[in-house]
């Protein structure tokens, strides 16, 4: 996945679906690493399945914008 510049979600109300899981995205990695870095399996599992989720919707809305003649 593409680095990309963080959108400011704390800010904005009119974020689209795609842009508030690429966030949710790179803060499950963070999370991930620091609950596996403890020894808290079973949450990090749970912050791993979240992580997954919204690489995949991150990653439809890419895919998207790529097929749009814009």
């Amino acid at each position: 996945m593409a680095v990309r510049q963080k959108p400011k979600i704390r800010d904005r109300v009119d974020c689209k679906p795609e842009e508030v899981a690429a966030y949710v995205y790179e803060m499950t990695c963070d999370l991930k690493k620091l609950t596996e870095s403890t020894d808290l399996a079973f949450l990090a599992y749970l912050i791993d399945m979240v992580r997954i989720e919204a690489s995949e919707i991150a990653c439809a809305g890419c895919s998207e914008k790529q097929k749009s003649p814009d």
